[in-house]
């Protein structure tokens, strides 16, 4: 392992002391601990008995094969997260109603797939990400795991001031220096220096910025890093509360705060909780968080529709009778109304992905269908029959195989399901099977480690 730089050590002692700073040092000669969440959606049967105590359908496992290697991953049934970012699910617990939620930072997308499980049906959730490969991953990501109600987006943040629309609830997992992830990244312990502490800062300041402007009355801001930096946490936090706007810090259950370190900053009479999590007390790579519900009136809504969606509710292909079609770069689409009147506002050229892919019409106006409704919780009957297939044919098909011998298939579209649950498509023709599994997602190595 590269050796922790000695400033790091120095400030670190500062704010937590000699004997924690000890027992954060000895978290160094642990095995990495892997940590999964399930997809409520798509559960399976397993034998997974180390439950994370925070998080609903989280367990701590056992590695014992590369995540590649598993159709379960590919499905998404499960999502591998770090422990310590599912902390912040308990910051939206009493969220009772559909809202518009904004994840600013948004890939790889944990924390998408994550409040998209927790907030109320129908809600829509505009989930952004600037790198041009990570929103790919993003994507990626959201459609494995089955969601609907998702806009993906690749906007610069000062791009929604300008937009004009507000949200219910920002995530800000901001970019940041990642003292957090020193134990499993030498990397990150290897461009460690003034230099980026202060770049990260800055960026997050105006991340910050541009956030609370965006946030509706009422609305939860969430501010996350994976640094132990207080300029990057909970210097941010005193410059928010030192503002006009007025704010109330949401908190977390008790039962749910012994392995975390809390503190808070104190104005008005207020306590302004934050919260660190250290791998020496939660197991997981270091997280810092904290969150926000504004409470002044002053929220703007000034948004105008900017793009003219033509929809339609005819088609037979539309999963849901509340749903309709509508076209966007060619692609047929499906989703709700909420979440297509939202897409009227976006700027079009920043807009990546949206509700569910249909797919593609050929000469003959019949449909190419998109991995998407493959991988939706109730397959639709229009796919063709389904085809349960085992590990070692799943697998082949995950790297775009084209022959399944111990398989009796029809001629035309079908599906492929691996234990109970949709893998993806496939179309016969005689002798001749085509593999509808999307190229750039296949398995390259069937002896990856990862």
């Amino acid at each position: 392992m590269t050796l922790l730089p000695e400033k790091f050590i120095s400030r670190l002692t500062a704010q937590i002391g000699e004997t924690e700073v000890k027992d954060y040092l000895s978290s160094f000669n642990e095995p990495l601990p892997t940590s999964i969440r399930i997809n409520p959606a798509k559960p399976f049967e397993h034998e997974y008995t180390n439950a994370i105590d925070w998080s609903d359908n989280s367990y701590w496992i056992e590695k014992k094969e590369g995540f590649q290697l598993n159709p379960l991953y590919h499905q998404g049934r499960f999502y591998p997260q770090d422990a310590s970012t599912l902390y912040i699910q308990h910051l939206i617990k009493d969220i009772n109603k559909p809202i518009l939620a904004l994840d600013l930072c948004a890939a790889p997308g944990g924390k998408t797939l994550l409040i998209h499980d927790i907030l109320p049906k129908d809600s829509v959730i505009i989930s952004n990400e600037i790198d041009g490969i990570r929103n790919s991953i993003l994507k990626e990501n959201v459609v494995k795991w089955g969601c609907e109600n998702v806009i993906i987006t690749r906007y610069n943040a000062e791009a929604f001031k300008e937009i004009g629309l507000t949200f219910d609830l920002i995530l800000v997992d901001a970019p940041c220096s990642g003292e957090g992830m020193f134990r499993k990244d030498d990397f990150a312990i290897e461009q460690w220096n003034a230099k980026l502490l202060d770049k990260c800062e800055y960026t997050q300041r105006n991340l910050l910025n541009i956030a609370i402007d965006l946030l509706n009355p009422g609305g939860i801001l969430i501010y996350s890093t994976c640094t132990f930096n207080p300029k990057e946490n909970e210097k941010h936090l005193e410059n928010l509360i030192k503002t006009n706007r007025e704010l109330e810090s949401i908190g977390i259950e008790e039962e749910y705060t012994s392995n975390l370190l809390e503190r808070s900053l104190n104005k008005g009479n207020k306590d302004y909780k934050y919260f660190y999590s250290f791998p020496q007390k939660s197991k997981g790579e270091g997280q810092f968080f904290f969150g926000l519900r504004r409470l002044d009136k002053t929220g703007r809504n000034d948004y105008r529709n900017i793009n003219k969606i033509e929809t339609s509710s005819t088609e037979s292909f539309l999963i849901s009778n509340t749903y309709k079609s509508f076209t966007f770069n060619n692609i047929l689409l499906q989703a709700s109304e909420d979440l297509i009147d939202y897409l009227s506002i976006l700027p079009l050229k920043g807009i990546k992905y949206a509700g569910i892919e249909t797919g593609t019409l050929d000469k003959r106006k019949e449909l190419i269908p998109a991995h998407h409704l493959y991988m939706l919780k109730a397959i639709p009957s229009y796919l063709g029959e389904i085809y349960e297939i085992n590990k070692d044919d799943a697998l082949k098909y995950l790297t775009l195989e084209t022959q399944f011998k111990t398989i009796e298939m029809a001629d035309g579209r079908g599906v492929f399901s691996y234990e109970s649950c949709g893998l993806g498509g496939f179309k016969k023709s005689g002798n001749k099977i085509s593999n509808n599994y999307p190229k750039n997602w296949k398995i390259r190595n069937l002896k990856s480690k990862y």
